[in-house]
C-alpha cells in the first residue's frame, strides 16, 4: 500500500430501503452494474452486508464464485488493503467487485468492522462504492450512512410506505451526505410523486415503475437490466447524482 500510487475521488453511495420489501438490494445491484458500465473507468465496489438475506451475490448470479464474503474478512487495525481486496473478491466483470454476506451465519452484525474497513478501502482507492445498507443492524447502518456522500432511500409509491420511509429518514441522524428519495411505482392512490416526496420529507431523485417480468427473468438468470429499462435508467441517474454530490 505504501508503494501504491495515491488515488483520489473515491465516493460512497448508500442505498437504504425505507421499509421492508422496498427493493433496495435490487436497486443497489443495478446501480453497481451501471457504475461499472459508465465512462468514468473507476473500479466499482458493491457491498451487500445483510446476513439475514439471500445475498447480493445470488442476485448477480455469482453465488458460486470463489472469494471472500463478509465473514471471511479480517480488518487489521480497522484497515484493509484496497488492491488485495479487489483481487480476492468475486467479480461480475473486470471493474465490478462484490462483497456479499454469507447468509444465515447466525452472527449477523459480527463483522461490522471489516465491512466498514472495506468501504474505507474503496474510497481511499478511488472507487465508486455502492452499499446496500442493512435495516437490521443499527450499529453497522449508522457507520455506513456516516460515510456516504449520497444516501438514497427507496420507497414504494404507496401512502403506508411513504409513512414508513419518513420514519426511516428521521432515524438516519447526522451524516456527511445528502439524503434523497427514489420512488418505485405504480402509484395506485393517484397522489403525485412530488407530493409523496414532500410527505416523506425528502428531495425526489427519481421515480420508476416496477418491471413485472423482472422476477421471472431472475428465476432463470442474473440481474442484468438494460440501460434503457426503467431500473437501468434510474440506476444511471443515481451514478450521475453521486458524481455531483461527491464533487
Amino acid at each position: 500500500d505504501l508503494r501504491a500510487p495515491k488515488q483520489s475521488g473515491g465516493r460512497v453511495l448508500a442505498v437504504l430501503g425505507g421499509h421492508g420489501g422496498a427493493g433496495a438490494t435490487t436497486l443497489a445491484a443495478a446501480t453497481g452494474l451501471a457504475a461499472a458500465q459508465s465512462d468514468s473507468r473507476r473500479r466499482v465496489l458493491l457491498i451487500g452486508p445483510d446476513e439475514t438475506g439471500a445475498g447480493i451475490d445470488l442476485m448477480l448470479g455469482i453465488e458460486d464464485v470463489d472469494g471472500p464474503r463478509t465473514a471471511d474478512l479480517s480488518a487489521v487495525g480497522g484497515r484493509l488493503s484496497h488492491d488485495a481486496l479487489h483481487e480476492a473478491l468475486p467479480h461480475v466483470d473486470r471493474r465490478l467487485s462484490v462483497l456479499a454476506a454469507e447468509p444465515r451465519t447466525g452472527r449477523a452484525g459480527g463483522h461490522a468492522e471489516s465491512v466498514v474497513a472495506a468501504v474505507d478501502a474503496g474510497r481511499a482507492g478511488g472507487d465508486v462504492v455502492v452499499v446496500d445498507v442493512p435495516r437490521t443492524q443499527p450499529a453497522l447502518r449508522r457507520e455506513l450512512l456516516h460515510r456516504a456522500d449520497l444516501i438514497v432511500l427507496l420507497s414504494r409509491a404507496l401512502l403506508p410506505a411513504i409513512a414508513a420511509t419518513r420514519a426511516a429518514h428521521r432515524d438516519i441522524g447526522e451524516s456527511r451526505g445528502q439524503a434523497e428519495l427514489v420512488l418505485r411505482g405504480p402509484a395506485p392512490s393517484g397522489v403525485p410523486v412530488d407530493e409523496m416526496a414532500w410527505a416523506a420529507g425528502l428531495p425526489l431523485l427519481g421515480y420508476y415503475r416496477s418491471d413485472p417480468s423482472l422476477p421471472s427473468r431472475m428465476e432463470s438468470g442474473a440481474l442484468r437490466p438494460s440501460p434503457r429499462s426503467p431500473l437501468g435508467v434510474v440506476a444511471g441517474r443515481l451514478c450521475r447524482r453521486l458524481d455531483e454530490a461527491a464533487s
